[in-house]
């Protein structure tokens, strides 16, 4: 945006005045100073140096022309609602009559009317007090009581509501945005509540006492019927080893019987006592076999089947007797 510098000559023919009394020709020059150098500075993008220099400017020469700038340099500033009353202010002027005035009243008004839309507003809103009994604050500055609970404009920005009753205040901060219409409440809590005694204290509660561990039941971690089943499957290969050297002197003596023996006929004493012996021990082989695979059976059942706690007791033993032999069981229960 160019600054036309030229509308500022008009500050020179114009009939301004500071209070009653008529601005002199060094008052007039400073002004005009200050008024181009805060549209330069706008011009520039030093925002916050334009809003100071032509603030200053509009104070001693309050025409549209400088007025309409100033306005423009607080709405790039964000100062949107004071923008607003800048540009009526210009619109309201009612100077000499001059186009380069009239010209920034036009553009004043038109303005205006594009920059109220983006002014948001809120509204202030007390809970648990009566409003006349309530003083109310935005930013510091007191909000009357006739605009508490009635939307009023803000610039876009963080903002803090505060409202005091008494010795009781309530503080609410909040952000509004460009255009954004916004409630916000200041809420007074109701009376604190007497203090209630203090409860009585707990008995200490009493805990029985944890059951003793259960003992192991065996050094190995086994139950007894399995260390029980274990010695019956264990007997029952000794007696499967002892069919075996029993199996093999029974063929043995056998052999030797042949030699004198035809069948069960044998023509010498010895070949008798070689074939009695040989059936002996057969009868004997085929005992401890049998008792052999029926205690690795039982010893397999028990194993497996073990409960968890302590069960029977139970023995087998194989015995052999003369020219036979027999199972003999033993057990605790």
């Amino acid at each position: 945006m160019k600054f036309p510098f030229a509308i500022f000559l008009a500050l020179t023919l114009a009939s301004a005045r500071v209070g009653a009394q008529q601005v002199d020709e060094r008052t007039r020059s400073a002004a005009r100073e200050l008024a181009e150098q805060g549209a330069t500075a706008l011009q520039n993008g030093d925002t916050n140096g334009a809003i100071d220099k032509l603030e200053r400017a509009y104070q001693i020469m309050h025409l549209p022309t400088v007025g309409l700038y100033s306005a423009r340099a607080l709405a790039k500033g964000g100062r949107l609602v004071d923008a607003a009353e800048r540009y009526v202010d210009v619109t309201r002027w009612s100077g000499p009559s001059d186009a380069r005035q009239a010209q920034a009243q036009a553009d004043a008004a038109r303005e205006r009317d594009e920059l109220l839309p983006r002014i948001p507003n809120v509204t202030l809103v007390i809970e648990g007090a009566d409003p006349s009994d309530v003083t109310v604050t935005l930013d510091g500055h007191a909000v009357l009581a006739a605009l508490v609970g009635a939307p009023q404009p803000v610039d876009p920005s963080h903002h803090v509501a505060k409202a005091t009753r008494g010795t009781e205040s309530v503080e609410q901060p909040f952000d509004i945005a460009e255009g954004q219409s916004l409630s916000v409440s200041l809420k007074f809590g109701a009376a604190p509540a007497a203090a209630a005694p203090p409860a009585p204290a707990a008995a200490p509660a009493v805990t029985a006492p944890a059951p003793p561990p259960e003992a192991d039941k065996s050094s190995s971690g086994w139950g007894t019927q399995k260390i029980i089943a274990v010695s019956v499957a264990g007997a029952g290969l000794v007696s499967g080893i002892v069919a075996g050297v029993f199996t093999g002197s029974a063929l043995s003596k056998k052999s030797d019987a042949d030699k004198y023996c035809k069948g069960s006929a044998c023509t010498d004493s010895r070949g008798v006592t070689l074939l009695d012996d040989a059936r002996s021990a057969g009868n004997v082989a085929t005992i401890t076999g049998i008792a052999g695979i029926a205690l690795i059976g039982a010893g397999a059942v028990l194993f497996f089947t073990a409960p968890s706690s302590k069960g029977p007791s139970v023995a087998v033993t194989p015995v052999y007797v003369g020219g036979g032999g027999s199972l003999i069981a033993t057990g605790r229960f």
